[in-house]
């Protein structure tokens, strides 16, 4: 639950700044959270973004890359939000 928090407490952060493309970090190894077919992303996550997005008047522009990548790419603003499986554990409290 508190991802889900997170992730839309991210969002909305993003969207009040009027940016017209939101860009998610995941990392597309997870079935059927997230992954690849083909070389489309698709699974559960990834119809999440993208329907939280489409209401909100936004385009996804998804970044996939590795996991240990992802929180220091969303701390470094490379990426406006991430989405993928992941558990809490001390170091990542800590971020």
């Amino acid at each position: 639950m508190k991802k889900l928090i997170l992730l839309f407490m991210i969002l909305i952060s993003s969207f009040a700044f009027g940016a017209k493309k939101l860009y998610v970090g995941t990392n597309a190894e997870f079935k059927p959270y997230e992954y690849l077919e083909g070389d489309k992303l698709v699974g559960f996550d990834i119809e999440l973004m993208e329907a939280v997005a489409k209401e909100m008047g936004y385009d996804v522009h998804w970044v996939n890359m590795g996991f240990d990548g992802l929180l220091p790419a969303l701390q470094m603003k490379k990426v406006d939000a991430v989405i993928a499986g992941m558990s809490q554990t001390p170091e990542r409290k800590k971020a």
